[in-house]
């Protein structure tokens, strides 16, 4: 290997080499007020969990089997018993949406998510979102058979508009759209009970268990606790006793889309995530 020593360059070399290191330092993003690139990234848990979103085949056909289910169910429902006014109800964000430049933004920034710099991207970066894979057609399958698809969102109603540009841009017909955004808190059982009064609800889609019910939520009094392993454990196994007693529904009437980035799940994990990995009797061998 060739090697040489700093102090052997010619001075000309050495002022080239500095002047170009300059240069690109200053080419650099500049970080976000408060961040700084040489602390610890806070996304770099969530770094291949971006990637498998982004770039993985197996993420491909887990949303392609999703609405494949979707457009099965509906079709079989729809020729059971034809109802006078049958709709559906999707959540947006990563069940249509696939908003994961917004997660490369805050990789590439080292910066935590917060709600001032999501307001940004949905309000003015709406070009860079995406469809989930089989969205498009299972939507216009509901337009195709009169089914109003009822859009649940915890998008702010204030960028209303750019959803819809979304939806436009990507060729779907608006009129078969019913957008309910965000006016106060992100609970959507009354959203849901709305649309349930007015229409026969045929199925329900999302990424997240609260897309479904709230009773799926983190406690609130257990939010600030859950660094605690036995708080964690209770509430862990509270959830997955809820997701077993409404196990019937899973593939029938509600139909569930993996998020491996960010959900209500993110919330038990967030503080001490590998204390809460599940251990393991097996030790590493000794090095021969």
């Amino acid at each position: 290997m060739f090697r040489t020593s700093l102090v052997r360059l010619p001075a000309f070399l050495l002022a080239v080499g500095l002047g170009f290191t300059a240069a690109v330092l200053m080419l650099q993003p500049l970080p976000l007020a408060g961040a700084s690139r040489h602390d610890e990234n806070p996304q770099e848990r969530n770094l291949d969990a971006i990637l498998f979103a982004q770039s993985s085949a197996e993420y491909h056909a887990c949303c392609l089997q999703a609405y494949n289910l979707a457009r099965d169910r509906l079709e079989a429902l729809l020729a059971a018993s034809r109802p006078e006014k049958p709709a559906v109800i999707l959540d947006l964000d990563e069940t249509i949406f696939d908003n994961t430049r917004f997660q490369t933004f805050l990789y590439r920034e080292s910066v935590p998510y917060a709600d001032r710099l999501w307001e940004i991207f949905e309000r003015d970066h709406g070009d860079e979102v995406d469809l989930l894979p089989g969205a498009k057609s299972f939507l216009q399958l509901c337009r195709q058979h009169q089914v109003k698809a009822v859009l649940i969102s915890n998008r702010s109603a204030q960028h209303e508009a750019t959803a819809r540009a979304i939806c436009a841009r990507h060729g779907l017909d608006l009129e078969g759209l019913e957008f309910m955004l965000r006016t106060d808190t992100g609970d959507k059982t009354s959203r849901r009970k709305a649309v349930e009064e007015r229409y026969q609800v045929l199925l329900v889609l999302g990424d997240n268990l609260r897309d479904f019910d709230e009773t799926f939520r983190v406690p609130r009094a257990d939010q600030d606790r859950l660094d605690d392993l036995t708080v964690f454990a209770r509430v862990q196994a509270e959830r997955k006793q809820k997701v077993e007693d409404a196990g019937a529904r899973f593939g029938r009437d509600w139909i569930i889309f993996p998020n491996p980035i960010y959900g209500e799940w993110g919330k038990l994990v967030e503080k001490n995530p590998a204390g809460k990995l599940r251990p393991s009797a097996m030790k590493r061998p000794a090095d021969r």
